[in-house]
Formats: C-alpha cells, structure tokens, sequence
C-alpha cells in the first residue's frame, strides 16, 4: 500500500554529543547505553533501505550529535547513493571548511544546524563557543562551499525558544536571511528538569488547546485579517489575536491550532537508533522523564523491533507497529496536556481512556508545542 509506506528515514548514528546544553533529554536519560552504530549494521540498514520503495529522505540526527561518529561522511554518500535526499543536523562545533566541503562531496542536500546563543555548552572545558558567533562562521563556510560544490544543496536553522532566549529570535532570523537559509524551524523548549519550567513560553496554550471537541468545533472562528505592519498594533491585542482558540487568516496563509496531531507517524517517519532499534518518533527514541503541569512523568523509550532481527520494511508493517499508527491517527488518547494530575500521568505506560503502551497524550509534538527538522 504506498500510502503507508515509509517516506523518510531518520538514523542516529550515535547518542554521543560533546554539548551539555541546560535543555537537552540527555540530561535526564534513564539507564541510556551511550554507543555509535557499527558501520557493519549501518550498510545492513542501507541494504535494507534499498527495499523500501517510497522513502524520499534519510535524515543523520535523534538526540545526539551525528558529527561525533567517526565515518559519518562515508555513512552520507551512502545514503546519498540510495538517490534520496540526505539530510543532517549538527550543533556546528565540528563544522569547519574540510568538514563541510566533504559532506558536501559525500552529497549532502540539506544541513541542519541548530543554534542556541544562551545555552550551548561544551563538555569539553577547553572549548568555548559562542553559538550564534559560531554559527555564523559554520555559514558562511557552508555557503562558500556549495557555491563551488554543490550550488544546489541547503541549510537551515533550528533554535529552540525560552524565556531567556526569545529576545535574540529575531537575530537568528537576519542572520539565516543574510545567509541565505532555506528555514528557520523554532521549537518550544520541553522542560525536562522542574526548574525548565521556568523557560516555557506556552503555559497558557495548554487550556488554549483544550480536550472539549465540541467546544473547540463550535468556537474556531476563522479570523481573516488584512495585510498589515504589526508593529503598528498595539502587542496587546496582537497577542489576544494570536493567543486565541481560533484560526487566523492573513492572506493566503492560516495559523490553524493543530492538536493530537503527530506529524512523525501521519507523515510516514521512522527513527533507527544507533543499536538497530527502530521507533516510532523522537518522543520515544530513549527513555527519559520530563515534566508535565508540574508532574515529573517518566518516558519509556518504544522499539516495534531491532533491524538485526528483522528487516525495516517486515518491522514497519508488523500488525503491531501498524496497530500503534492507527491509534496514533485516531488520537483518542487522554488529554494530559490540559488534564489534572492522576494515577496514569507520571508514565507513558498506559492511560485513563485504557490505552495501552505507548500513550501520546501527554505528548508535545502532538500538540505543535515542539518540532524539529
């Protein structure tokens, strides 16, 4: 069924990083094996890949820092050599001219890198980086490069939003117009530890997103605004504009409120770590915690089976790996995100509706608060 094929193929090369940013799961990783894929299970995974007749994209990236495997350029022109798009991300302290002008020749298409001017931190002492100083440098090396390379190939920006960071968005934005970015994907911070919290930028947004469908279908008005500066409107009511339940218009463009929508699995994603284990979505890739309305909730990792066992393509149209799909497109999970706390919150494991493992209702992806490249 083409439909339900996969469409893009995320790898973890490794769960190393030489970063120990503030807001990173790493952090709080619970009995998480640090390795890198062996290169014989990574051809295995490409001799496998070559089965799967509607993947599109193969994206080097999960939790880590791709840049940190050892043969990560040879792992690119492999994948390129499947005649799909390569897509990587890197927090950039790896990249510099040589680095660059190989992934670009290994046939890289669209580079990732993700910036956090107020956080970034080396584990190694030694090194000291300014991320958006940095990042400029990682860009305007990117740009040279491809113009002789590849004048094809991309680049683009992920940041991550908090409460100490939002100020320096709009910097981030010049800075990826100046260098010719293809997107600047923002993300909401997710608070792992409690005192994350702190850094949410969505604390209303949770009663915002409600669980009631029929007062939901029955209150989304559709606000059609009119082409306008808005720094002429006063921020008090562009923010009731932005920050109500409904959908609005300006132009051809709608601000439409997803929620219980899971774009890893409605858009035929799927995530191989670095040990073969194949799973669902980034959510689910490692075991971890996080907190949720002040509840720390622990995150069990999901794996639907391991490409040593079984090939990719057997794994991915498993009844029960197709079975979670289903539910997950259904969404009739219990609303976590705006619920009080109960007795099934502080885990994945099951839920008050009496799904059972994994349950995504207390999911941020979900509910358009995080995303990522």
């Amino acid at each position: 069924m083409k439909s339900d094929q996969i469409k893009k193929l995320y790898i973890e090369p490794t769960s190393r990083c030489n970063f120990n940013c503030k807001m990173c799961p790493r952090n709080v990783w619970i009995d998480e094996q640090i390795g890198d894929m062996d290169m014989a299970l990574f051809h295995t995974l490409m001799s496998q890949a070559k089965e799967l007749k509607g993947l599109e994209t193969v994206f080097f990236g999960g939790v880590a820092e791709p840049m940190s495997h050892e043969h990560i350029i040879e792992m690119v022109h492999t994948a390129k050599n499947l005649g799909v798009k390569v897509e990587l991300i890197s927090n950039g302290s790896f990249l510099d001219k040589n680095i660059i002008e190989a992934l670009l020749k290994a046939g890289l298409d669209m580079l990732w890198v993700s910036i956090d001017t107020a956080h970034n931190e080396s584990s190694d002492e030694n090194i000291n980086i300014d991320g958006f100083e940095n990042a400029k440098a990682n860009l305007r090396a990117f740009n040279t490069a491809r113009n002789k390379i590849n004048p094809d190939a991309e680049f683009g920006i992920a940041f991550v939003a908090m409460k100490s960071n939002i100020q320096e968005l709009p910097k981030i934005i010049k800075l990826g117009q100046i260098m010719g970015a293809s997107e600047v994907k923002v993300s909401n911070v997710i608070p792992y530890e409690k005192e994350m919290q702190k850094e949410m930028l969505y604390t209303k947004s949770f009663s915002v997103n409600g669980f009631n469908e029929d007062y939901k279908r029955s209150r989304r008005t559709i606000i059609d605004m009119p082409v306008m500066d808005f720094d002429q409107i006063e921020t008090e009511v562009l923010q009731k504009i932005l920050n109500s339940s409904h959908t609005v218009k300006m132009g051809e463009s709608m601000i439409v409120r997803k929620s219980g929508y899971c774009r890893f699995v409605e858009e035929n994603n799927v995530f191989v770590k670095w040990d073969g284990e194949v799973c669902p979505c980034m959510a689910l890739l490692h075991n971890s915690k996080a907190f949720l309305n002040n509840v720390e909730r622990e995150i069990r990792f999901c794996s639907f089976g391991n490409i040593k066992e079984k090939p990719l393509n057997k794994i991915w149209m498993s009844r029960e790996y197709r079975s979670f799909r289903k539910r997950v497109k259904e969404f009739s999970f219990s609303p976590c995100t705006v619920c009080g706390a109960c007795s099934s919150m502080d885990k994945n494991e099951d839920d008050c509706f009496g799904n059972p493992f994994p349950t995504c209702g207390g999911c941020m992806w979900s509910e358009g608060f995080a995303q990522c490249p």
